[in-house]
Parts: structure tokens; sequence; C-alpha cells
């Protein structure tokens, strides 16, 4: 190029870049003077995009750095952030030739597996990525990989899929060290991000050679700060499943330096401290723990396998059967899951902590499975005891059951126990459809009109919003809510989360969801985002799962970061109980660490308040 034409070019460049307004200011300051060339409007140019790239505007980014590539079609930064902008834009094929012009112009750029990475993770078919969740949820782990690579035209996946992509492939057969090295990369680019720190730990902890690192690393994320309890939760599980091991006694003992009152812990450490003679493991012990290992690693259907067979080897296994029914009740076999679970329990009485959780879960399931059922079929005397019952559980979410009760006092007339239990439905999950749609009819039936109108007004705002990703978002919400199969549930409401990633309900929903699949781990990470951020209604669903979750001082700290005028009757009555419970707690804590007399005095205390609702004597007293 000789001088004049760079003269002339640069002089285009710049006249270009005058005439956008957003970067008037900035060419202000990086204009060259005459003599400086192309070279300074490049830069300007660059800077230019790189604005526009902040802003999120890749058509502006796109269209500063074509200009660049009119005097200069072999710049690699052009090139590159040009290819980034057109995936961003949906432009796939002209994505796919500009990396085409940068893999021509500069083989061995840096930018270039970057960049083509970025541009495959901006043009992935979400279709697609949506059936490898699925299949990886479903335990078909072998086959959701080769959707996933199928997706990604090979097996790198972008960093954005990379967790997911590696988290599956960490439970196929001869994928654990491949996904344990992707892992390893992953977190050692970005150490900050301790949810990336938690999947790599958790992965560590599926084989024996790197167990005690995964564990020594869990120990080290629920110590810094693990405000939704993920790595507590994850670190007791990999001890758990560690066994009585004695080389694990030191991480048994720290765990119990932070939970004292922890007894399958304790007994764990007693256990190792204190080990029996050496002995070939019997052919049951085997298949339950590679069950355990495989359950972990999400392979239900493979873990389901060897639990039957080490029920089959010893029909006393306590700890098969209720690895069997966390199996049965991800499959959504609540009937079958409430049987083993309630085996395991009857045959190791010691161990009911750790099963009660599932067993309520599976029961509620079952029993509001028959309630609709019931209902459908008209026999709403069957439908209200069936539904009751399933009120009587320590289920985490019970509004499905309270909607349900609610269309029974409709039927029969009894419009204010309808409206109450249509409320109490709402209080638990705002925005229920059927609840929402019950309480509209009873409003109109008593003649509340203006009442009616403006929740009928609400909802058809929502209805309004089809087509975008809210609208989109709702009805995937609306679809979970109205099938029984867990398996649908959980992949449309990781959808509609996808859409919508700031809505805490749908987000409430899921959460509620794994963790009646006995995913507690899942459940407490996708809820500790909430707890986070700051708005209301995030605080309040990160309050009602801490209250389900038996985290009583957690869900009055985020309630209590409401501000008062913010806060609705539902809330105030939700503040009330998880004081009161924290405070069943506190005594109960009391009563263990031996102090029987102090503990049973605020028990009674608590239990002789005055209050209306009959809630705060209740707890008292089934903790006495």
């Amino acid at each position: 190029m000789t001088r004049r034409t760079r003269l002339l070019a640069g002089s285009a460049l710049l006249a270009a870049l005058a005439a956008t307004p957003a970067a008037a200011q900035m060419f202000a300051a990086a204009a060259p003077g005459p003599s400086s060339g192309s070279d300074k409007a490049i830069a300007a140019l660059l800077e230019q995009a790189n604005y526009w790239k902040l802003q999120n505007r890749p058509d502006q980014v796109a269209r500063a750095l074509d200009r660049v590539l009119a005097v200069d079609p072999r710049n690699g930064e052009a090139l590159a952030g040009a290819a980034q902008a057109q995936a961003q834009l949906g432009n796939r094929a002209a994505a796919d030739a500009l990396i085409a012009r940068l893999r021509a112009a500069s083989p061995g750029d840096a930018r270039l597996q970057e960049t083509d990475v970025t541009v495959r993770a901006a043009t992935v078919d979400q279709t697609a990525v949506a059936e490898a969740r699925r299949l990886a949820q479903t335990g078909r782990s072998a086959e959701a990989i080769a959707q996933y690579r199928a997706v990604f035209r090979g097996g790198t996946p972008p960093d954005s899929y990379a967790q997911e992509y590696y988290s599956t492939l960490a439970g196929t057969e001869g994928g654990f060290e491949d996904a344990r090295a992707g892992l390893a990369r992953l977190v050692e680019r970005a150490p900050g991000d301790t949810r990336l720190q938690l999947t790599y730990a958790q992965v560590l902890t599926y084989r024996d050679a790197t167990r005690a690192d995964g564990i020594a690393r869990l120990r080290r994320l629920a110590a810094g700060g693990d405000a939704g309890g993920s790595a507590a939760t994850a670190w007791r599980q990999a001890l758990i499943w560690g066994g009585s091991n004695p080389a694990l006694a030191p991480e048994l003992e720290a765990f119990l330096e932070r939970n004292p009152n922890d007894q399958a812990i304790a007994r764990l450490l007693q256990e190792a401290r204190a080990p029996q003679p050496a002995a070939v493991p019997d052919e049951a012990s085997v298949a339950r723990q590679r069950g355990f290992d495989l359950l972990n690693a999400n392979r239900a259907r493979d873990a389901g396998r060897d639990f039957e067979a080490a029920i089959a080897a010893n029909p006393e296994d306590a700890d098969a059967a209720g690895g069997l029914g966390i199996v049965r009740l991800r499959e959504g076999r609540y009937g079958e899951a409430r049987s083993l679970l309630e085996r395991a329990i009857r045959l190791d009485p010691s161990k009911r902590a750790q099963w009660q959780k599932a067993l309520d879960g599976a029961g509620y399931a079952a029993d509001l499975a028959a309630g609709r059922s019931q209902l459908q079929a008209g026999d709403l005397d069957g439908a209200e005891q069936s539904l009751r019952r399933a009120l009587s559980r320590d289920a985490a979410d019970r509004a499905d059951a309270e909607a349900l009760l609610g269309d029974i006092a409709l039927r029969r007339g009894d419009y204010a126990g309808a409206e109450a239990r249509f409320r109490a439905a709402l209080a638990r999950r705002p925005n229920l459809g059927a609840a929402t749609s019950g309480l509209y009819e009873v409003l109109q039936q008593q003649g509340r009109f203006a009442e009616a109108e403006a929740l009928q007004g609400r909802v058809r705002q929502a209805s309004n919003e089809a087509g975008t990703n809210a609208g989109r978002a709702s009805q995937l919400r609306a679809e979970a809510q109205r099938t029984n199969d867990p398996e649908d549930q959980i992949i449309r409401l990781r959808e509609a989360l996808s859409l919508e990633p700031g809505s805490p309900w749908i987000r409430l929903d899921l959460a509620r969801l794994l963790s009646r699949q006995g995913q507690q781990v899942e459940a407490r990470e996708l809820m500790s985002a909430l707890g986070a951020g700051g708005t209301a209604e995030g605080l309040h669903a990160a309050a009602l799962f801490a209250e389900e979750d038996g985290r009583p001082n957690d869900a009055a700290a985020y309630l209590n970061r409401i501000p008062s005028k913010l806060r609705s009757a539902d809330m105030n009555r939700q503040l009330a109980r998880s004081r009161v419970a924290a405070e069943v707690d506190r005594a109960v804590s009391t009563w263990r660490m031996g102090s029987r007399a102090e503990a049973r005095a605020a028990l009674v205390a608590i239990a002789a308040r005055p209050d209306p609702t009959g809630g705060a004597g209740a707890l008292a007293v089934r903790a006495l």
C-alpha cells in the first residue's frame, strides 16, 4: 500500500468513525493527524468495536469491523471480533466464513480456537441441547454425550456448556479421565467460580483414586461462605458414600467440628477409628457401593440395577433398599419409592434421618397423584382424604395439594374455604395457574367483581406475553405443573429457566422438584443465587425454600433483608413462623448438648405463648 493510498484510506476510516454519534467522544480523543495514516484509524475503529461489544450491540460491532477489514482484510483482531458478532446475530455461515479467513491469514493465531468455540456457543441448537440434557437426566449418559458432540461438532464444548458436558461425561464408561481433565482446565481458568469448583470436586469423589482430593475441596468450599449449603451437603454425602474408611478419619473429624450433632458421620468416624479386620467385600456390599457411585454420577438407571443386585444378595441390606428408593423417586414411581424407603428405615432405624426427607417427598407425591385421579373420577371425598394426608407430610412444597383442596371446596360451594385454600397455594407458589384461576372463580361467585377483574388483568398481561421468552417460560412452567412425570417436569422447568433465568418462581419450582427427587445439592445451589440477590421477590422465594429445606434461621435472615414496607402479610407470617422454628431448633440443640432442663423450659415457654395460628405451640409440642 502506497503512502498516498494509506493516507486516503485513513481519512475515509476516520470520517466514517466520526460519523457515528456514540463514538464521537472517543474519536475526538483518538483521532490522528494527517500524518498518522490508517494504523491509528484502525486502532480507533477497533476501540469503537470494543465499546459496542461492551454495550452488547453486535450489529454495531460488525459494522465497525467491516470498515477495518475493507482496508486490512487480514487483521486478526477484526476477523475474530467480526466472527463473534455475526454469531451473536445468528449468521452462522458468515461467522464460519470469517473463521476460515482468520485460519488462512493466521494459522497459529491464539484467537482462532477461542473464536471458534465462541461462535459455536452462540449458534447452538437449543432444541438439540435440551434433548442432550433430557438423556443425561434419565441416566442415558453415553447417548447424551453423543448428542452433545453432534451439537458442538466435536468433543470440545463451548465454555458456556462445558460444565454440564463434563459432568455428564464423568458418568460414562471410560469418560471419567477426560471429564476430570476438562473440568480441571476450566477451574484453572476461573478459580473464582464456586459453582464450577463444586462440580469439579463432586466429580473427583466418583473414583477411589481421586475421592480424597474431592472431599478436601468440598471441605474448603463449605468453609468459604457456602451460603446455600450446597458444598456442605455435597461434602457430607461424599463422606457417607466413602464409608468407614480409616483414611477418611481426618475428614470425618473436620466435618464433625462444624456439625457436632451429625449422628451418621459420628458413627462412621467411630467405625473408622476402630476398623474391623480386613475381609473380602461381599457381593452385596460391592453392588451397593457401586450403586451409590452411579447415583452420585446421575446414572439412576444403572444405579437401580446395582441396588437390585445388592438386595437380591442380601434382602436385609437397608442402605441398598434406601438407595433403590431414591432411584424410584427420581423415576416417578412414588408408590415403590415409599415402600422401599419405609423398608430401609424399618431395617435400620438409626438411619431414619438419612431417608426421612425422601420418604416424605415420595409419600406426598403418591398421595397427590391419588388425589388427582380421584378428583378426575368425581370421588370428592376420597380425593379430599388423599390430599389432606398429603398435606400432613413434611414435604417441601404443598401448593398443589392446597390448590386441589380449593377446587374440591369450590365444587361443593364452600367459597370461603376455597378462597383460603387458593390463597394458601399462592402464598407458597405465586402465580400457580390452577390456584389463580380458582381464586378468580371464587371472587366472581362472591360478587367481588373488582378484585376478580384485577386478578384477571394480571393473568391477561401474562397471556399477552406469549411469543416472548417470558411468555414461553410461563407456558413451560404451567405445562410442568400439569404433569405427574418428574422427568418431564424437570426438562420443562430447566428450559423455562434458561429462557427466563431471572424468574425466582421458576427457579423455586425447579429447586423444589429436585429436592423431592433427592437432588438437594443442585436444589440448594439453584436457590443460593436468589439469596445473594437483593430483590424482594428473590428473597421471598429463597426464604420459602430455606423454610421447606429445614433452615428456619436462613429463611428469617432472607425475609429480614426485605424492607418492612415491601413485606406482604404472607411474608410477615412466614417471618414469624421461621423465627419460632429457629427458636425450637435452638432448644433441640440445647437438649442434645445435655442441657435438658433448659431445653424443656424453652419449649414449654414457646408452647405457652399466645398464638392465634397455633403453629408455634404445635412446633414446640412436636419437639417435646
